[in-house]
């Protein structure tokens, strides 16, 4: 039997494509008004959300604020039409959404400083998506009839990006004010692979079989900084903020590696070749590090009367290619080359990127305000048409769905005496297309055929501030 080459290894590219892309920055929203805002809020966040977007802004608070609550539920999903052959590559999710949990609070010897405290979930991936497929037809010309292909394929990602953390402010003057966050990230990932082609001839029951396996785990215990800077005026904001990079503080990761080839007739002579393999490593205490951008984020508000129009942009710097993963080289159990040594590495890069939306806030009736935002979220990798090396050793890369993302988002703010109720949605949406999924055993039809591939998600946000405050310059 030929070597069979499939390249749902391909499927990799979409490694994030879920619950958060992390090739993308603006994907998660905070805060009621700022989620509804598409998160175009760097220059006129008025509710907690500030100790995310603009910690400088938390000067500007009336009233101390104990808390802010919200409820979020989405609905994920991925589709990749003619995924296999004629079939669509399907994966769902219905859940919890990342929310914000903050609150204020002020110390009585310091009555002109504001302090903050957040917990938020910056990155929140749960994906998995597979394929069972059994295709009889004739690829092998040394076996007699026809032959049955059995084909398994998954590929799974899991990401938590916790952040914990405070935030300080202070108004310099009446149109000046600046603020400090600080969190504590814990970053936890796991990736794993998996692919077993079996074949089976219907002439004598000779079998062959291909399996591969792949598992990447890593935690990392980071600190990450945000310094914002705010200008008010009667009816214009502009803030400005610089996040830093991560400062790793401890990391720890581990890896996996199987491969096992048996039965294949690779040179098509009639005789099983003497070249099966077998590589098994498991490797813990893996050298591990990871790099974030540096980023410069601006934005404004202008209050029209009837309406508040709101914008932002952020650049984020461009992350040389390096390594996350370096295992130590390992040799196989069993190899055609003897000695043959393995690398097990796992790269990542991140283009330079400007994020920008807008979004409007407007008054319906007393009491009820109307939002509506879009907001683009560009993708920091290459465009995976260059990313069809597949997955073989020294080349599991970090890359994933790798189109840019639109959201779009809108909702009510309703408010009472003494608490604000906020209600509303945000879609999201990105599809690219990409080469053939799936290149059965002699299939050398349609080589350059291309199938589409298309993320959606929708965001539902109930959520409440308890009790009522007020941001922006008094009088």
């Amino acid at each position: 039997m030929k070597k069979t080459n499939l390249s749902l290894l391909f499927l990799l590219v979409f490694a994030s494509s879920a619950y958060t892309q992390d090739a993308h920055y603006w994907t998660e929203q905070f805060g009621n008004k700022s989620m509804l805002l598409g998160g175009n809020v760097i220059g006129s966040v008025d509710d907690l959300g500030a100790t995310f977007y603009n910690p400088a802004r938390l000067a500007l608070q009336d009233n101390p604020t104990f808390l802010i609550s919200a409820k979020a539920y989405q609905l994920s999903s991925l589709k990749v039409k003619d995924g296999v052959e004629k079939t669509d590559l399907n994966e769902s999710n219905f859940g919890n959404a990342p929310t914000l949990a903050a609150g204020s609070f002020r110390i009585p010897i310091l009555p002109k400083h504001k302090f903050a405290y957040a917990f938020l979930s910056r990155q929140q991936v749960d994906y998995n998506l597979g394929t069972r497929s059994e295709l009889t037809y004739e690829f092998n010309d040394t076996w007699a009839g026809q032959e049955t292909l059995y084909i398994d394929f998954g590929v799974s990602k899991t990401i938590r990006d916790e952040w914990m953390g405070g935030s300080w402010a202070y108004l310099l003057n009446d149109h000046f004010s600046v603020g400090v966050s600080g969190f504590l990230s814990t970053l936890d990932q796991k990736r794993t692979y998996a692919l077993y082609e079996d074949g089976l001839s219907a002439d004598d029951g000779a079998v062959a079989s291909f399996e591969r396996t792949r598992v990447k785990k890593f935690q990392i215990y980071s600190l990450v900084f945000k310094v914002g800077m705010n200008y008010e005026a009667k009816n214009l904001s502009i803030g400005m903020t610089i996040t830093t990079p991560y400062a790793v503080l401890r990391k720890s990761a581990k890896t996996e590696y199987d491969e096992v080839l048996t039965g294949f007739d690779l040179d098509s002579d009639g005789d099983i070749d003497d070249d099966s393999r077998l590589i098994k490593n498991s490797t813990s205490n893996v050298e591990v590090q990871y790099k974030t951008p540096f980023s410069i984020g601006v934005g404004a508000a202008y209050d029209f009367g009837a309406f508040k129009l709101h914008g932002s942009a952020e650049w984020f710097a461009k992350v040389d290619r390096y390594a996350i993963l370096v295992p130590e080289p390992f040799t196989a159990q069993k190899a055609p080359v003897n000695d043959m040594v393995f690398m097990d590495r796992m790269f990542d890069e991140r283009q330079s990127v400007i994020n920008w939306g807008v979004g409007m806030e407007f008054n319906l009736v007393k009491k009820l305000q109307g939002f509506l935002s879009v907001a683009v979220d560009h993708s920091t990798l290459d465009d995976a048409a260059d990313n069809t090396a597949g997955l073989i050793t020294d080349n599991f890369t970090n890359s994933i769905f790798t189109t840019d993302i639109y959201h779009y988002g809108g909702g009510f703010l309703v408010k009472f005496d003494k608490i604000e109720f906020t209600i509303g949605s945000v879609y999201s949406r990105g599809n690219q297309t990409v080469g053939k999924i799936v290149n059965l055993p002699d299939d050398n039809t349609n080589p350059d055929q291309r199938v589409e591939v298309v993320w959606e998600r929708w965001r539902f946000l109930v959520g409440f501030t308890l009790p009522f405050y007020k941001f922006g310059k008094k009088g």
